[in-house]
């Protein structure tokens, strides 16, 4: 079964936190919240990872390698990390 841990980006960077992902092997999904100009809803990432190694990314209208670097350039507030069950 899966577990989920969220925290606070400001305590575990975000390399820091893929850098876990990829030391233990972990497959999972990583949402990542960050405040829009408004501050009114969040703006939303998410980083798809297998086996330690990010397989998608989306933020905004970005994805993949974009997304990445607009997540590791924008103020992101919150993650949510959810694992995945390994493959057969």
């Amino acid at each position: 079964d899966g577990g989920a841990v969220e925290g606070d980006l400001e305590l575990v960077a975000l390399p820091e936190l893929l850098g876990l992902f990829q030391a233990s092997r972990a497959s999972g999904c990583l949402r990542l919240e960050h405040p829009d100009e408004d501050n009114a809803t969040p703006d939303t990432g998410l980083i798809l990872i297998r086996d330690g190694d990010v397989l998608q990314a989306e933020c905004g209208s970005a994805s993949n390698e974009k997304a990445l670097f607009r997540l590791f350039a924008c103020d992101t507030d919150r993650f949510h990390a959810v694992s995945m069950p390994e493959r057969p």
